[in-house]
């Protein structure tokens, strides 16, 4: 009786194979799993296949994304203030179009691209990234050369800072009219029509690719790379304020130069504009390697089989309901979101934490200037360098610590709620503040 139930098993085991073996087949002859362009899939090239060079190329695209997500973001804020005569509130509201664009677009694009070709359309987002950013630069070519002598008293040139200091009644109605000037309506629409694509493009290497590479490896080491993959990426944010600041010492209007200012004048003012240009051209070129990447990478079949055991280990069924193919389903997709309570306040507490770092972030290097009185450059540095640097070893750390404990469900979101406390009770120290400057 035990040899006839030993060789059932066996059969059983070997037609799942089989059926396995076949499924690979299909899969296969529906959805090429070879790196490469049409039909020229050579096998040196299936060496970058695999998810390891996956994740280093999505990661590449990350920093240097990041740079001018939350690097460029902050340093550009104080000079674009002043190039286009705006307020830090009409500033904001502009650099806030990247996220609105972000999260509306980022929800439909996610459910739309879930059932297709991953790796085109990451290619087919930083397209759109590297044009928001050449449209994003557009201003500065538009509105010519930075006059920042164009007060004119008696046939005399006059500086801006007049009025700030000075009060007489000469001087009054000049100074009026100077500071009630305001900015052409074109300036910022180009301004936000470039945000809003760099904002898409964001959102579809943000999500895409996480997806992209996580159904691609097993579910027991997958925190480890998305944690290697925010680490990584914060790096660009760092490099983001540095090289931002380095930029803000080159004269606005490069490759001229100006004679009569320096960094240090209240009236200068960056090339605020050359890292967005080289981000959009250095991503418009480098885009066509992720084209050569499969619809799924050989290991995709083996990672859902072992995704499919644990959910019946687990007891629980595991159904893939195919969400993407059609738009009718979109309701109902996005009512199973929202209705899985651990997932609705994850997402509740990370954009209200987002909320505060997005602001902190952006104003952060002009906060830095008012209160001690440093360089743009000084000011952009330790701002990237202690943002990236916690930044990256918070989600390193949160990484080790979910592989470590196996933090599951409800555990990760304890794990979640605790560190908010600390971040809660540390932000407290904003409070400490120099006085204002007294002006005679």
């Amino acid at each position: 009786m035990e040899n006839k139930s030993t060789i059932v098993t066996i059969l059983d085991s070997k037609q799942h194979q089989a059926n396995q073996n076949d499924l690979n087949q299909d899969h296969e002859q529906y959805y090429p799993t070879k790196l490469g362009y049409f039909s020229y899939r050579p096998d040196y090239l299936q060496f970058f296949n695999t998810p390891r060079w996956l994740l280093a190329l999505l990661c590449s695209y990350g920093v240097v994304i990041n740079m001018v997500v939350f690097g460029f973001r902050g340093v550009v804020v104080p000079q674009i203030e002043k190039r286009f005569n705006m307020t830090s509130t009409s500033v904001g509201s502009i650099m806030s179009t990247m996220d609105i664009s972000g999260a509306v677009c980022g929800v439909l694009l996610t459910y739309y691209v879930g059932q297709r070709h991953k790796s085109k359309w990451i290619g087919y987002g930083m397209i759109i990234l590297s044009i928001g950013s050449i449209i994003f630069v557009l201003p500065h070519f538009i509105a010519g050369k930075y006059y920042y002598r164009d007060l004119g008293i008696n046939n005399n040139t006059q500086s801006n800072p007049l009025c700030r200091l000075i009060s007489s009644n000469n001087y009054s109605d000049l100074c009026s009219s100077e500071m009630q000037q305001s900015t052409p309506w074109i300036y910022p629409l180009i301004f936000v029509i470039g945000l809003i694509l760099y904002g898409i493009g964001y959102t579809i290497h943000y999500n895409v690719g996480l997806a992209y590479i996580d159904e691609s490896i097993s579910p027991n080491i997958s925190p480890i790379y998305i944690a290697v993959f925010h680490m990584v990426t914060t790096i660009g944010s760092m490099l983001g304020f540095i090289v931002g600041g380095i930029f803000s010492n080159i004269y606005v209007d490069w490759p001229a130069i100006s004679i009569d200012l320096r960094p240090n004048d209240p009236q200068w003012i960056g090339a605020w504009w050359l890292g967005y240009l080289v981000v959009g051209c250095i991503i418009f070129v480098t885009s066509i390697f992720i084209f050569a990447y499969p619809y799924h990478l050989p290991t995709y079949q083996k990672c859902k089989i072992k995704r499919h055991g644990q959910s019946q280990s687990a007891n629980k069924a595991l159904v893939d309901n195919q969400y993407g193919k059609r738009w009718i389903d979109f309701p109902r997709a996005f009512f199973e979101i929202v209705s899985n309570r651990i997932f609705l306040l994850a997402a509740l507490g990370l954009s209200v934490d987002q909320i505060s770092i997005t602001g902190f972030i952006t104003f952060l290097p002009k906060y830095i200037q008012s209160q001690s009185g440093a360089s743009l450059l000084t000011a952009t540095t330790l701002t990237g360098t202690i943002a990236a640097a916690s930044t990256a070893i918070a989600q390193f750390g949160s990484g080790i610590i979910v592989k470590r404990w196996n933090l599951i469900g409800s555990k990760i979101s304890r794990f979640c709620f605790y560190t908010c406390i600390i971040n809660a009770i540390s932000a407290f120290i904003l409070l400490l503040s120099c006085d204002n400057p007294k002006i005679a």
